[in-house]
Parts: C-alpha cells; sequence; structure tokens
C-alpha cells in the first residue's frame, strides 16, 4: 500500500496568512503567560507576577537616595564608562593605575548601562535590582519544581524580602550578582536532575564561572554540593553522570580560562590586582616581598615606565584593596554641603576608610587639568570619591590601605616628569600607610622636596608642574 502526497501546487491554494495567529490564537497565547503552565494551580503564575512586580517597587523605589553606594565600585564603574581597558580589566581610574580588589564581572553591567544612559546613580544601581528581581524568579522556578508553587511563591517571597538581600540589591558590591549566579547554578542543576540533560549542568557550569569573575572562590562554595547532588540523584546510568559533571567542571573552566589567557600573555611582567599574578617574574617578585595579589607588601606593579600599564597593554599595576570591603558602607562622594564633599583626602587619613572633607575650590581645580591623571592622592577611598567629584581620573596611592607598592616611587617619578599627573594632594604627615618607609611616605617626601606647595579651598596641594628653582 503506497501513500499518495498532495501535489505541491496545492501550496499556492494556502491562505496567505495560514501560518499567522489569529486574534483567538493571540488571546491563548496570552492567557498561557498569565495563567502558566496547565500543571500549574490557576493562581499561580499571577501570583508569581504580582511577586515580580512587587520586588521591583522594593528594589527600585528611590534608589538615587543610596547616592552612588559603594563609592570604591562606583569610582571604578565610571572608569569602566570611559576606556575600554579599564572596562576589562576592572580599574579604579580611567588612567589604569590599579584594579579593584576583586574580578570585574560585577562591574560590567553596571558600565555597560552607565556607557548607554549616560553614568549616573540610578544608571549604576538599577541593573544590581534587576539582578534581584531575576533571582527571585529564578529561586520560584527552582522550588517549585522539588516542591510545589505554593514553597516557591514562599521562598521568592524570603529573598525578596530579606533585609540584608532588599540592601545588597540596592548597592553595588559583587554579592547582587554572585547570588543570582549561585541562585542560576541551583536552577540549572535542577532540571539536570530533572531531565539528565548534559546542557543543564554546563549551563550550571558555566554561571559558576561567571560567580568565581565575580567574588573569586565564594563564587565556588556551591560547586561541590551541585557536583555531588548530581552523582548521586542524576537520572542517568552512574557513568555517564560522572561524564556529565566532567562536561560541567569544564564549562567552569572555560568561563573563567580568560584569566589564564591574561596569565600566559602577560606571564614576563609582575602585577597584582583582583588577576592573579603569573610567571617567573610575578612569583620571584612575590617570595621577596613577602605578599601575593591583593595583599599590603605584594606584588609590585606590573606598570613600565610608570605609563599605568604593562607592555603589551596588560593589566593595570597594584590592587586598590587589602581585605574586604564592608557591606553596607555609607554613600560618599554623591552629595556636597557647604561646597564640601567626602573625600577622605587632606585630613590625614589616608586609608580606605575616608577622612575630611575636601573643597569645592579643589573639585574645580581638578576638572580644569588635562593631564591623564588630574592628581594622585594616598588611599582608593580618597582617589575613588575625587573620581566621582571631578569625572577625572586619580591615582591611588598605596591601594586600599596605602600599603601596597603601587606606584613605586621611581613610576610615579616618570609620570610626573612626563606630564602625566597634575597635582599630588597632601596627606596628614608620614602616619600613613606602610609608614615612614612605604611607597605613599617616600612619594610625598620626593615630592615636597622637588614641587611646589600651594593652598587650595585650604588643602595642601603640591602643583607637579612648578618644579622649586
Amino acid at each position: 500500500m503506497t501513500t499518495k502526497l498532495l501535489p505541491a501546487r496545492h501550496a499556492a491554494h494556502r491562505p496567505a496568512d495560514a501560518g499567522r495567529l489569529t486574534p483567538p490564537d493571540d488571546r491563548r497565547r496570552l492567557e498561557r503567560i498569565w495563567r502558566g503552565p496547565a500543571d500549574q494551580p490557576r493562581w499561580a503564575r499571577p501570583a508569581l507576577l504580582g511577586l515580580l512586580a512587587l520586588t521591583a517597587v522594593l528594589y527600585l523605589w528611590d534608589l538615587s537616595a543610596s547616592g552612588y553606594a559603594n563609592s570604591f565600585y562606583a569610582a571604578a564603574v565610571q572608569a569602566g564608562t570611559k576606556s575600554w581597558k579599564a572596562f576589562f580589566f576592572g580599574s579604579l581610574d580611567s588612567g589604569n593605575s590599579i584594579t579593584v580588589d576583586k574580578p570585574p564581572a560585577s562591574l560590567w553591567l553596571m558600565e555597560l548601562s552607565g556607557r548607554i544612559f549616560g553614568f549616573n546613580s540610578w544608571s549604576l544601581l538599577v541593573p544590581q535590582a534587576l539582578e534581584g528581581v531575576a533571582a527571585v524568579g529564578l529561586l520560584y522556578s527552582t522550588v517549585r519544581r522539588v516542591a510545589s508553587s505554593t514553597a516557591g511563591l514562599a521562598a521568592g517571597a524570603a529573598l525578596a524580602l530579606t533585609p540584608a538581600a532588599v540592601l545588597m540589591f540596592r548597592f553595588d558590591n559583587p554579592d547582587a550578582l554572585l547570588v543570582l549566579c549561585m541562585v542560576t547554578g541551583a536552577y540549572a542543576v535542577t532540571r539536570a536532575l530533572e531531565a539528565g540533560r548534559t546542557r543543564w549542568l554546563v549551563l550550571a557550569g558555566s554561571v559558576i564561572g561567571l560567580a568565581f569573575l565575580t567574588k573569586l572562590l565564594q563564587g565556588f562554595l556551591v560547586l561541590p554540593a551541585f557536583a555531588l547532588t548530581y552523582l548521586l540523584a542524576g537520572p542517568v546510568p552512574l557513568r555517564r553522570r560522572i561524564g556529565q559533571v566532567l562536561a560541567g567542571t569544564a564549562s567552569v573552566l572555560i568561563a573563567v580560562g580568560w584569566t589564564a589567557a591574561f596569565g600566559v600573555a602577560t606571564a614576563a611582567s609582575p602585577h597584582t590586582g583582583s588577576i592573579l599574578s603569573v610567571g617567573p617574574a610575578a612569583a620571584a617578585t612575590a617570595a621577596s616581598a613577602g605578599g601575593g595579589p591583593g595583599t599590603g607588601g605584594g606584588v609590585p606593579s606590573g606598570r613600565t615606565g610608570g605609563t599605568g600599564s604593562a607592555p603589551g597593554g596588560s593589566a593595570p599595576g597594584g590592587s586598590a584593596k587589602s581585605g574586604s570591603m564592608p557591606t553596607g558602607s555609607a554613600p560618599t562622594g554623591s552629595r556636597t554641603a557647604g561646597g564640601k564633599t567626602s573625600a577622605g583626602v587632606g585630613g590625614g587619613v589616608p586609608s580606605g576608610a575616608g577622612g575630611a572633607a575636601t573643597s569645592t575650590a579643589l573639585t574645580d581645580a581638578l576638572k580644569a587639568t588635562s593631564s591623564k591623571w588630574a592628581a594622585a592622592v594616598v588611599g582608593d577611598q580618597s582617589a575613588a570619591t575625587l573620581e566621582l567629584a571631578t569625572g577625572k581620573a586619580v591615582i591611588s596611592i598605596g591601594g586600599w590601605s596605602g600599603t601596597d607598592p603601587s606606584p613605586t616611587l621611581a613610576q610615579f617619578e616618570h609620570d610626573v616628569a612626563t606630564g602625566q599627573v597634575r597635582y599630588l594632594i597632601a596627606s596628614g604627615g608620614v602616619a600613613m600607610g606602610g609608614g615612614s618607609a612605604g611607597v605613599a611616605a617616600q612619594i610625598t617626601k620626593w615630592v615636597a622636596a622637588h614641587y611646589k606647595k600651594i593652598t587650595i579651598g585650604g588643602q595642601t596641594v603640591y602643583d607637579l608642574s612648578q618644579p622649586l628653582s
């Protein structure tokens, strides 16, 4: 028995809109979006949409009240909107003198937002809030698959309303993207447990790799649990489960592999910061310095000739911070009062904790500069706040606590000699990070001996364009 196919000419007689949705079809599609899958209660999807809407309102309402939130990361975001090199490496300043303390992934969405909409408090923090909304939705979906819609709503609401989460998703710390990556990983593993498909484990590994690029080893905290859960409960034979877990592990390595590629490309030059130091030069320097990347007394900057970059356009030198940024730091640098802007300079507190106020006169003086760096100041918090106030690049001498050897005295001398830095804003004496033998004290002493001291807005400043005769 044979089956006779319709002649091809019959296709010509089909109505022109046969493949289009009719109005009833459109309505059914909208109903499916509103009602959700048939195996869910009719109230579940509307309840989820309501939860997401309330979460968005909670996280976005009066968002600009936080100003620039954590000015340390806000300055890095501003730098990334001005320089693609700063974007890639997570530099604190657009001149690329030093990096922040974490890999740059958490900054990228905020920097893209700033490039599209212009850099301001709103464009800085909206991506963080939207990451929170996405995390709530994915947590609901994850829990619903293993329990019920009611449990999923309870889990999503618990995340949305937890005070620490509300703060986290309204702030520019890396934790917002870190949580989203971990929840996405849990969702992907749950899907893998249902269907036994490798692609879900590859997705889980990829987002955990992104979590590593967000907050280093904290992103790997869930990795052993994910792997063990699938090995024990995966719906396919053990041999295949092992292969799938290995595929997921490979996706983690690929996701973080750009750090290895960077290391190979710059192995000849030591560097510090959020990128791991590599190569014999870096290792030898680290051993002699008694420290490692991102720590006080760490590896000297990879900057050659004081130009702000390693050979071949590699990473900025130094780590802008040692230790951890306190979660929930008070907003700084976003408001002015009585002509003063909180800046942590000129008051003798050179570390990342901040210090006295700087004047509008000093801010205006820095805005008027045309050099690569408007100024240099001890401590990254001071530098960050000046960058936010002026839109100019500022060198952070000594990183977070003023103890990192970045830039070295020789590098700073070169930068000054080539006209790349206009001012040094003095700190309060030599009681600074590293003590009298530290790089901050060395640079301050050298500048005081060779350049004119002036006062701008009540603060001591050295004009590096006016050498002493």
